[in-house]
């Protein structure tokens, strides 16, 4: 009778994992790119056209001058209206904090509760006022980091307690060579978000998948290895619709292979 409470237990907790699993790499949007108001007075038609497979989204406001010139509401009402879900709000970086804590504050409504500032590395002596704005809203902020300032990175954030620091990955820099992914090793548990996109030698977007660009494939086999459980988005490049659609579903269909190869 122990012995077989035993194994149930066991069985219960394999399960568990696996249940884990799955749930971790299901976190997978779509980031929407901002660049001017034009597209933002566009964006219900935008979401309209694929709200039926997609629900969670990145925003990725490209200009900081479009930051502080947006309403709160111009942003997350789109979305709300459309019971769709705002993962993480991408910007460039910036001290300025009254840029910042709008971005706080628009993060703090959303799903996600995350900011992403985009490509460059934080003076140490800036992060506690960071540390303490981000705090306050109980959001995370993620510094993305290409290859060359990732231990920098590192370094700056890792004594910081309770999850408001972390790192976020364009693997376009990483380009899906084994010793770029190896890379990844020594900073994973930092890594809270992963944008993958696809283009050609003459950076003509192509296929998700295809592996003649960045090899995302090798890269999901990783991610699922390595029980990831962070965000993954795809960048959209603005192509909506059907082509998005399509890139997102073969990006789901393709980890839950990968998935069924793992249980």
């Amino acid at each position: 009778s122990h012995n077989v409470e035993k194994i149930c237990f066991i069985i219960l907790k394999m399960i568990g994992k696996e249940n884990d699993r799955v749930e971790h790499m299901k976190r997978i949007a779509v980031t929407v790119k901002l660049s001017r108001m034009e597209e933002l007075d566009q964006l219900d038609s935008t979401l309209s056209t694929i709200n039926s497979k997609i629900s969670l989204f990145e925003v990725y406001l490209v200009d900081k001058d479009l930051v502080n010139s947006v309403g709160i509401s111009d942003i997350l009402d789109p979305f709300e209206d459309q019971g769709l879900r705002i993962a993480s709000i991408k910007a460039p970086f910036t001290k300025d904090l009254g840029i910042l804590e709008k971005l706080a504050i628009i993060s703090s409504e959303t799903w996600g509760k995350t900011i992403v500032l985009k490509e460059k590395s934080p003076s140490a002596d800036f992060l506690p006022e960071l540390f303490d704005l981000f705090s306050v809203y109980k959001t995370k902020l993620l510094f993305n980091s290409p290859p060359q300032l990732i231990q920098e990175i590192y370094e700056k954030i890792r004594g910081y307690i309770g999850g408001v620091f972390g790192l976020a990955i364009d693997f376009t820099y990483f380009k899906g060579e084994n010793d770029s992914i190896s890379l990844l090793d020594s900073y994973l548990g930092l890594i809270k978000s992963i944008s993958i996109t696809n283009h050609d030698e003459d950076m003509k977007p192509i296929p998700i998948l295809d592996p003649r660009g960045n090899n995302n494939p090798r890269l999901l086999r990783y991610l699922v290895e390595k029980n990831y459980d962070g965000l993954l988005t795809i960048d959209s490049y603005n192509f909506y619709g059907e082509k998005i659609i399509g890139e997102y579903e073969a990006v789901k269909q393709y980890i839950r292979s990968l998935l069924e190869k793992h249980l």
